[in-house]
């Protein structure tokens, strides 16, 4: 009889932000924040909301875990959203992420890239929300 695994969802998660939130300040160029603060300058990225959802098969377990990231610029035009949004896609793309003992990243893909405007009260800014799934396994 096979023992079926899961990895524990909040460690795989929290050490997954851990990990892009440091390739990102590395390489990003502007500030990135889990926490935007009233009155945060433009552009920055800010680390955004999750999505997790356990597999199971016979013999393994783990999960696929999504990410979204915010592109906030107030540039007049879409070039820098557009450029930081690229970025963080190649930043993410490229590095290998090493998780905690006993994780596995088996994938790495880009879910969407979005670009849009949002109307605020000091005027228009432009908004990039990049969304990417990890398929996580227990070792």
């Amino acid at each position: 009889m096979t023992t079926k695994t899961m990895v524990h969802i909040h460690d795989a998660e929290l050490a997954l932000r851990q990990e892009t939130y440091g390739i990102l300040v590395g390489g990003m160029g502007v500030p990135v924040l889990d926490h935007v603060p009233s009155g945060t300058d433009f552009p920055y990225v800010e680390m955004g909301e999750s999505l997790v959802t356990p597999w199971i098969t016979k013999s393994s377990g783990g999960e696929e875990i999504t990410l979204t990231f915010h592109v906030w610029s107030s540039y007049e035009g879409f070039l820098e959203a557009i450029n930081l949004s690229s970025r963080l896609i190649s930043l993410l793309m490229e590095n290998d992420l090493s998780l905690i003992e006993s994780q596995n990243v088996v994938s790495c893909s880009l879910v969407s890239r979005e670009v849009t405007k949002e109307w605020t009260p000091n005027g228009i800014i432009r908004h990039g929300i990049v969304r990417f799934a990890w398929q996580i396994q227990k070792e």
